[in-house]
């Protein structure tokens, strides 16, 4: 499989022109999208209860082909997840995630025939994210955190391209690796348990650095996408 992955990474970024196998065309634009929705109701019949919680996911991609064997492009994305409960003991904030991002993406071809190629995805992503959570001690929300997170990465993807018709590729892939990221974050634990003689909540602030750079190739996992050309 290693033997298979280094033969792939080493052809694909080969991109001598073919104009008898190449399947793509300088200057064709495409785009692709996906999105995810997941609605959750619970009720609790004996005490009247119910929580409901909503989250979704949404990334739009654009890229533009410069030559027969190379490509580059655009991609946003959000999230957002939050949660309702009704005649609990504990009344938790309805947000739980919010998430922006955007990448620059680049892509690297070696036709195999008319219909499949080879490529590699080399991309760089900046993304926030707003997270909030809590802990309960004896039915009581004791502590409520709030996290911001700033992360900036580069990633390396690979797999096939399969042109199914003029407008539609299908893409598959099957390798992949994350080998550098920066991240940032701020935030803030809220202690709900013993308020302050004034009334307000003791508060501790957060904030942290990390950074990773580690090589690593992952396989064994399939994604599968369309992408529509225009």
């Amino acid at each position: 499989m290693k033997n298979l992955i280094i033969c792939l990474l080493t052809g694909a970024f080969v991109t001598a022109q073919s104009p008898a196998l190449a399947q793509f065309k300088e200057g064709e634009k495409f785009i692709s999208g996906s999105f995810y929705l997941n609605l959750f109701d619970n009720k609790v019949k004996d005490i009247d209860s119910q929580y409901r919680r909503y989250n979704h996911t949404i990334g739009v991609s654009m890229g533009k082909f410069k030559s027969n064997t190379m490509a580059t492009g655009w991609g946003l994305s959000h999230s957002l997840a939050f949660q309702k409960l009704e005649n609990f003991n504990i009344d938790p904030k309805p947000l739980q995630t919010l998430g922006f991002g955007i990448e620059r993406f680049w892509e690297f071809y070696k036709p195999l025939n008319d219909k499949f190629a080879l490529y590699v995805r080399p991309d760089a992503g900046l993304s926030y994210t707003l997270k909030n959570s809590f802990d309960v001690i004896d039915d009581r929300i004791a502590r409520e955190t709030q996290d911001n997170s700033f992360l900036l990465g580069f990633d390396i993807s690979a797999g096939i391209a399969w042109r199914l018709a003029p407008k539609w590729v299908m893409y598959g892939s099957f390798a992949f690796s994350n080998p550098i990221y920066i991240s940032y974050g701020f935030g803030k634990i809220t202690h709900t348990v013993n308020p302050r003689p004034d009334g307000q909540y003791p508060q501790t602030n957060t904030r942290g650095f990390a950074y990773n750079f580690a090589p690593q190739l992952s396989s064994g996992s399939i994604g599968l996408g369309f992408r529509y050309f225009y």
